[in-house]
């Protein structure tokens, strides 16, 4: 199928995946980049290509990729970046990938093609669980490189994709990944409950509503965030939750 043009829905599954992919594993070896290429019946070397374009056109990443990029491409990356919810819930039965977490090594996790759409409603289920939130969180993994961004924890168990603006208060943010943080499971808990925030240098605040003994152990000295290799988390939105915080302190 070699020369056979890309289509909208062939490019976004190849960003949904490209989202999820350090730069470094965009090659044909990439398993994930193989069972994507046998779904779209292309070669591994044409969907590597699409990601790398792709890439070129990411400007949070210092990596860039060959700039070879078309219409179509650009189209749909700002589509992305303006409503990524409007592109996560296409209406598609081939996105979306399975998320496998290393449980004893460092490696990079990885992804398992999966049939799933990936998108940011709530389905109703034992309890309600947040479709998407799983992607979200690929997104927020590969930018941290797996590990949390305030303290380093690496333990995949330990680590929660935060979100800046919560779920329920901007549905249109839901699923940008400028709209969050990997934290480990203790200070997203704080976070989410403006115990903790961060200031305009990205410093952490923690709450004058806890005690002394446990704002120092949430707390170190120079505790700031480490940036992401791509997809800064959004200034206003930092300020919105840091005026929430701000508010509760009395």
């Amino acid at each position: 199928m070699a020369g056979r043009a890309w289509v909208a829905d062939e490019v976004e599954q190849a960003l949904l995946l490209y989202l999820q992919t350090p730069f470094g594993r965009i090659h044909t070896r990439n398993p994930e980049i193989v069972a994507l290429a046998a779904h779209l019946d292309r070669t591994a070397g044409s969907v590597a290509l699409k990601m790398a374009n792709l890439a070129a056109i990411d400007d949070t990443v210092e990596q860039r990729g060959m700039g070879n990029t078309s219409k179509l491409d650009r189209a749909i990356w700002a589509k992305f970046l303006h409503m990524p919810e409007s592109l996560l819930n296409r209406d598609a039965t081939h996105t979306g990938m399975q998320y496998d977490y290393p449980v004893s090594d460092h490696r990079q996790p990885g992804f398992a093609y999966d049939p799933r759409p990936a998108d940011g409603t709530d389905v109703p289920v034992s309890a309600t669980r947040r479709r998407g939130q799983d992607f979200f969180r690929k997104m927020l993994s590969v930018s941290y490189d797996g590990k949390c961004a305030l303290t380093g924890l690496a333990e995949q168990k330990l680590l929660v994709a935060s979100h800046i603006v919560g779920w329920s208060e901007d549905i249109s943010r839901r699923m940008d990944p400028k709209n969050g943080i990997l934290l480990n499971a203790l200070h997203d808990r704080a976070f989410d409950r403006h115990l903790i925030s961060f200031d305009d240098d990205c410093a952490l605040m923690v709450s004058q509503r806890i005690g002394p003994a446990d704002r120092a152990a949430l707390m170190r000295d120079g505790d700031k965030l480490n940036m992401p290799s791509r997809f800064m988390p959004d200034p206003e939105l930092l300020a919105r939750h840091r005026a929430g915080f701000l508010e509760l302190q009395g």
